[in-house]
């Protein structure tokens, strides 16, 4: 129920899948099993809405949301409605809770977010700020999130098999089933939970296996190419989403520190899509992700060219495993 997974050098170095997709079906796991990418999902979201400024060339990261949606956009204070960014949003400085629960009701889409602490004075992480850029990136495309993805980044990098949580079939022995832990009981969370839960995109809804993120953590490693060398984003684009670019309050596994082990790892500065901290004095990127019946977590050593991915089904909220 675990595959762990080591990248060095555009080369597979350790590749291991452990346990089955579930109890009841006892297909192995394998690096073709698609697992749920949670919130690793924004780094594709933060690359994606870049190449998509990029091309309209009068949008920018400083621009305010209201630039973009119009001027009967608004926040529930003047301050955010007039001064918040798109940058807010990916940086998660916008200072709004996550709300995720709106994500049971069904008539709240994600472009409705774009009509509804102290503002930019830390971070506090939302999910829904991704959400709200998924939606900002349609304005401005006028094309569909999950299209855009698909052939901005999901098609150049030979990630054909990788899937939104709408469109995974978990009868499939590819797909790692969600299960849950509730008072000592294993149960298997329902695949509509999922897809409800997961149906907003921009924040955590990719369904993804080792094999293909291999491809994607070697198009940030390589600086915006492709397996084959090719060039998909300029060097300056990679360069901006690993850019630091606020203070983002560590989580148990983000600030690990002695006695409880053995090294120190820091992560409280965020980039767009990406924590940036250090561990063991090497630079690193890196994410976690997490959602109700799975776990997941990337880490890049750019100096080393080294990733690591590691996704499993199952209970780990403080993503210890």
């Amino acid at each position: 129920m675990l595959f762990w997974f080591f990248f060095q050098n555009g080369k597979v170095v350790f590749s291991e899948g452990f346990g089955v997709t579930s109890p009841k079906k006892g297909y192995n796991v394998t690096s073709k099993t698609l697992f749920s990418m949670a919130s690793l999902t924004k780094a594709f979201t933060a690359a994606l809405i870049l190449d998509v400024m990029a091309k309209n060339g009068s949008v920018k990261l400083s621009s305010t949301i209201r630039e973009v949606v119009g001027n009967n956009f608004c926040f529930n204070d003047t301050q955010r409605t007039e001064y918040a960014t798109i940058e807010d949003l990916l940086t998660h400085r916008l200072r709004v809770p996550g709300n995720d629960e709106f994500r049971f009701n069904p008539k709240i889409d994600r472009q409705e977010l774009l009509n509804s602490s102290e503002f930019r004075v830390k971070g506090t992480y939302s999910s829904t700020n991704y959400i709200m850029v998924a939606a900002i990136t349609e304005l401005m495309s006028n094309s569909s999130w999950e299209e855009l993805m698909n052939q901005t980044l999901l098609r150049p990098l030979g990630m054909t098999s990788t899937k939104y949580a709408a469109d995974v079939d978990f009868d499939d022995e590819k797909v790692a089933q969600p299960y849950s832990t509730y008072e000592g009981q294993e149960g298997y969370i329902s695949p509509a939970f999922t897809k409800q839960w997961d149906s907003r995109c921009g924040s955590g809804c990719l369904f993804s296996s080792a094999d293909e993120m291999a491809n994607w953590m070697n198009f940030h490693l390589t600086r915006g190419r492709d397996i084959h060398g090719q060039e998909i984003f300029p060097e300056s684009f990679i360069a901006e989403l690993h850019s630091p670019r606020s203070f983002l309050p560590a989580t148990d596994v983000s600030l690990e520190q002695r006695p409880e082990f053995p090294v120190t790892q820091t992560g409280d500065l965020y980039a767009l899509g990406w924590r940036v901290g250090h561990y063991r004095g090497y630079k690193i990127l890196f994410h976690t992700g997490s959602t109700p019946g799975y776990a997941s977590m990337l880490t890049l050593v750019p100096s080393e060219n080294v990733g690591v991915f590691i996704a499993m089904n199952g209970d780990d909220d403080g993503v210890y495993y």
